[in-house]
């Protein structure tokens, strides 16, 4: 299990633990909408992944990973309340992220979850 399952599943828990509810004021804040990242916004370095990458549903897993990560980034700057962060894309995958990367997600996820709590 990755890193990343793990502390979904915490996450998860935590979120299904009886007793826990979103504040009244915390469940007004609107959601992002996940736009999968377009080649044209890739990096160098995402553009040759991407491109590498023959299987249709990689690519799309690939953009959905790389944009959630821009969202997640946005989360640890401040930029974006804790709240808007969208799910977890069902075709994420972390193999799409370095260390450095995936810690931005799970502190991300961690920080919206408080955030809701």
């Amino acid at each position: 299990m990755s890193k990343f399952a793990a502390i979904a599943a915490v996450c998860l828990g935590l979120m299904l633990a009886p007793g826990l509810s979103v504040p009244a004021e915390a469940q007004t804040v609107a959601e992002v909408p996940l736009v999968p990242l377009a080649p044209s916004d890739m990096t160098a370095a995402e553009l040759a992944t991407y491109r590498s990458l023959s299987d249709p549903a990689a690519q799309m897993s690939f953009r959905d990973s790389r944009a959630f990560l821009r969202l997640c980034q946005q989360v640890v700057a401040g930029t974006l309340q804790p709240l808007s962060l969208p799910n977890t894309p069902k075709d994420y995958d972390d193999k799409y992220l370095d260390e450095r990367e995936q810690k931005i997600v799970t502190d991300a996820l961690i920080h919206s979850i408080q955030f809701s709590q």
